[in-house]
């Protein structure tokens, strides 16, 4: 906790400009936390096999 609190502070002393661009952040930082969720949904759908796939007659 103490080392995420001291990586915003001198990244705050560092990019100062974050400040005046506040709104775009609170949507960008959500919207790249979701990319995993996207992703976790997605890759199981694309290795399925189509029905019938593998079976023998």
């Amino acid at each position: 906790m103490l080392s995420i609190t001291l990586l915003g502070y001198f990244l705050g002393s560092a990019f100062p400009s974050p400040g005046e661009q506040i709104d775009k952040l609170i949507i960008i930082i959500p919207a790249f936390s979701l990319i995993p969720i996207a992703r976790g949904v997605v890759a199981p759908q694309a290795h399925q096999r189509p029905r019938g796939a593998g079976q023998r007659r």
